[in-house]
């Protein structure tokens, strides 16, 4: 199960970024971040409940400097994509690489 779930969220990210990255091609990487995080924030909100756990302070510090710091690397990323070229096979090693090792470690 944690590595078919793995494999989904690879997907999830890898269509994301490649959509992303076409989005900022049309418009800036901060007007497409603008309109895509708040989405994602909105879906992780509503996902909430079902995971449990407690919220304390330490914890949301750490959820919003990652937050944050994802903020910027996919701000750079996706500046990046407008000045190079790029293809769906371009994703393939980033991805492929980690649920790989998750499968062989689960085995």
């Amino acid at each position: 199960m944690i590595v078919v779930l793995g494999l989904l969220a690879a997907v999830f990210y890898g269509v994301g970024d490649f959509v992303g990255g076409f989005a900022s091609r049309l418009h800036s990487a901060i007007t497409v971040l603008l309109h895509s995080y708040p989405v994602g924030a909105l879906l992780m909100l509503a996902l909430l409940p079902a995971f449990p756990g407690h919220l304390d302070a330490r914890v949301l510090l750490f959820g919003v400097a990652g937050g944050l710091a994802g903020l910027i690397g996919v701000t750079i990323m996706y500046s990046l994509m407008v000045i190079a070229p790029h293809s769906p096979r371009c994703l393939l090693p980033g991805y492929t690489g980690p649920s790989c090792a998750a499968s062989c470690r689960d085995a």
